[in-house]
């Protein structure tokens, strides 16, 4: 390992902050921690910067915060403004950061916010490799990922990759983790109609965090949780099984509060039971592109993508792009036959290969040795 490689983390301060510092305590390599704090040290003067890539960088972080305070009207143009400034600014900082210190390799954390995709442009505009950290797909990981996270990462799609792959033997032993409510949730997800009974024959539905970028760049055709419901509500009432419904659990990270849906059709129904239970007893997880999705391949469920995701390939979800082919998925599901073989691959190769083992929340020795490998293997591949 060539220990002179440079590396530099950058980050909001915070627990990411302190894993970085921890990696590069724990890891051979000169290291660089910074935060993203923007109004020091950068160069005044103009730079290489056009407005369509200034458009593009802001973009997503506009589209969040009007997605979470949608009732605000008649500020988002000052906000575009202001964002536009505040872009332009993370450019100069971190082109100035680079250009001194001009790294072999940046850590980033995510890679679609403000900070972050200046420092993906700047990257690429010098052939700088990146590697993006996020939660890890399967429970007790992290990603690490030259490409990108989510739908962007460089996890293989071809059905012909998991059939010629040949399992290490590594033991697949997940426990699901559940997610606490946040605090403004606490109250709301104890109420008692959320733990009436279920129906005997259901698909789960978990909802996700409506302005997260799984919702708003990953899921072109289903771009919020209200429009979501729509298709579930078109579905319901046109599906063979008048005895199936849909129960939905609202995502505990989610401020936002469905309450004005739980009673608009009587075979959709909101619970808020344990989320591997609500998987075990469904015939079926149907969701955009959410985890629990991963987690009900690793239960041995039935899976209905209708985003894209790391996880839409042939022989291990369903897909269907329009609200009739949802129904016309519903109405076989009793006929589809799960190739667990293949799902079992699958798993075997995100456990053997993909992941990094253990959450970067409690790091051991043995993942700062897996992240020593990882960073070789992009900067020098």
């Amino acid at each position: 390992m060539n220990q002179s490689s440079k590396i530099l983390f950058i980050s909001y301060k915070g627990s990411m902050y302190r894993y970085f510092q921890d990696i590069k305590r724990n890891t051979m390599f000169d290291s660089t921690v910074m935060s993203f704090f923007p109004f020091i040290f950068f160069k005044l003067g103009r730079t290489d910067l056009t407005q369509a890539e200034i458009q593009k960088g802001i973009s997503f972080e506009l589209a969040r915060k009007k997605r979470k305070y949608f009732y605000i009207k008649y500020f988002w143009p000052f906000y575009e403004a202001f964002l536009h400034i505040l872009f332009v600014i993370y450019y100069r900082r971190f082109t100035y950061v680079i250009s001194k210190r001009m790294p072999d390799l940046i850590c980033i954390w995510n890679g679609h916010r403000l900070p972050e995709y200046a420092i993906k442009l700047i990257a690429k505009k010098n052939n700088i490799r990146l590697a993006f950290f996020e939660n890890g797909l399967l429970p007790d990981s992290t990603t690490v990922d030259p490409n990108g996270v989510n739908d962007l990462n460089s996890v293989p799609r071809e059905k012909e990759f998991y059939e010629n792959y040949v399992p290490s033997g590594k033991n697949l032993n997940f426990e699901i983790q559940q997610r606490a409510a946040i605090k403004s949730k606490k109250r709301y997800s104890k109420s008692p109609e959320l733990y009436e009974d279920l129906p005997e024959k259901f698909i789960y539905v978990p909802f996700q965090v409506n302005h997260d970028s799984q919702v708003l760049l990953n899921s072109p055709r289903v771009n919020s949780m209200g429009e979501l419901f729509q298709w579930l509500d078109y579905s319901i009432k046109k599906i063979e099984d008048k005895d199936l419904f849909f129960v939905i659990k609202e995502h505990p990270s989610d401020s936002t509060k469905f309450k004005h849906l739980h009673k608009v059709n009587e075979r959709i129904l909101f619970r808020n039971f344990d989320s591997k239970d609500l998987i075990e007893k469904s015939l079926a997880t149907l969701t955009l592109n959410s985890t629990v999705g991963l987690e009900s391949l690793i239960l041995g469920k039935k899976l209905i993508l209708l985003g894209e995701s790391c996880f839409k390939i042939e022989g291990i979800t369903r897909s269907p792009e329009s609200r009739d082919q949802l129904v016309e998925c519903i109405n076989s599901i009793d006929s589809w036959e799960l190739d667990l073989g293949q799902i079992g691959k699958y798993l075997d190769y995100l456990n053997e290969i993909y992941c990094i083992q253990q959450s970067w929340r409690n790091p051991s020795e043995q993942h700062f040795e897996s992240l020593e490998q990882r960073f070789k293997k992009i900067i020098y591949s």
